[in-house]
């Protein structure tokens, strides 16, 4: 995810804008239900549903 985003600065164009945004959101896909599993393995069942909620607002945009 990082060198995708890395790769911006080189963007010379619209097609290469559209291609570099494209394979960002193909490494950001797995990012969400990683994090998930990660969360469901390390806590125990009392505290599993706060982390999945904290998680999930924090990953909200305020509006």
């Amino acid at each position: 995810m990082g060198i995708v985003s890395a790769c911006f600065a080189f963007v010379q164009g619209e097609t290469s804008f559209v291609i570099l945004r494209f394979l960002l959101g193909v490494t950001e896909a797995g990012l969400f239900p990683g994090v998930i599993m990660y969360l469901a393995e390390w806590f125990p069942n009392k505290v599993r549903v706060q982390m999945f909620a904290i998680f999930y607002l924090a990953s909200r945009s305020p509006r």
